[in-house]
């Protein structure tokens, strides 16, 4: 959180450092110009490479993120979650089988908290 919050910081220092002398070079309609391409470069950087999260539980996710970033070490174990009936039984899947399940859409995934 603090890396977003200080890359928030830094950015926005830049844009107000930048606004006065990027609006006198380019132009009111080129200064607009600038900044809605950079807000279609990021919208298309998002839509390519963040992964859907609609329909994930919470669990799914960070199964992923362990997944993808090397974390093994609790992706192995499983992330322990009680069953829907609330009678405390642990699921585990492997780190292949959480891979799958969060690239399914959500009504083909195999739950086992749902089961």
């Amino acid at each position: 959180m603090s890396l977003a919050t200080c890359a928030n910081r830094g950015l926005a220092a830049l844009v107000s450092a930048t606004f006065l002398t990027l609006r006198s070079l380019l132009g009111n309609a080129g200064f607009l110009l600038l900044f809605s391409g950079m807000c279609l470069v990021n919208a298309a950087f998002m839509y390519a490479l963040v992964p859907e999260t609609k329909g994930r539980t919470l669990e799914d996710m960070l199964r992923y993120f362990q997944t993808i970033t090397g974390d093994l070490e609790h992706v192995a174990t499983g992330s322990p979650r009680a069953s829907a009936d609330g009678d405390g039984d642990k699921v585990e899947l492997s780190p292949s089988e959480s891979a799958r399940s969060l690239d399914a859409p959500p009504a083909e995934r195999k739950d086992a908290a749902m089961v």
